[in-house]
């Protein structure tokens, strides 16, 4: 720890933490954005009649991930890494496409109280 009393060290330090949270604002930003994409994408399979799951979609979600990683990854990121990685978002998105639907079904519910009042 003596090292981080060095100016240059501690600035470095720094530097490295304020590149890595533009990374996360970058990472939760594009996350984000899927989200929103997905929870407006649950409307229309709730108007289609189609399930929020889509085990196919899902498995090609997963071989694109790791194939972008093949061709484009720098090698510390391993194809389990990037596997784990897209689970966790699939659950996230599911989650808010379930929570979207919720509310649907709680506006079609207030608009069928409305008709009858």
């Amino acid at each position: 720890m003596a090292k981080l009393a060095d100016p240059f060290y501690a600035n470095a330090v720094k530097t490295n933490r304020e590149d890595i949270d533009k990374c996360d604002g970058s990472l939760l930003n594009d996350l984000q954005t899927r989200v929103m994409f997905a929870a407006a994408f649950a409307r229309t399979k709730h108007r289609l009649g189609l399930p929020i799951e889509d085990p196919e979609r899902e498995a090609q979600v997963r071989k694109n991930a790791v194939s972008f990683i093949k061709k484009h990854g720098c090698g510390l990121i391993t194809k389990d890494d990037i596997s784990e990685y897209i689970d966790i978002v699939i659950k996230i998105t599911k989650r808010a496409e379930e929570r979207e639907l919720a509310e649907l079904e709680k506006e079609n519910e207030s608009s069928r109280t409305a008709q009858t009042h």
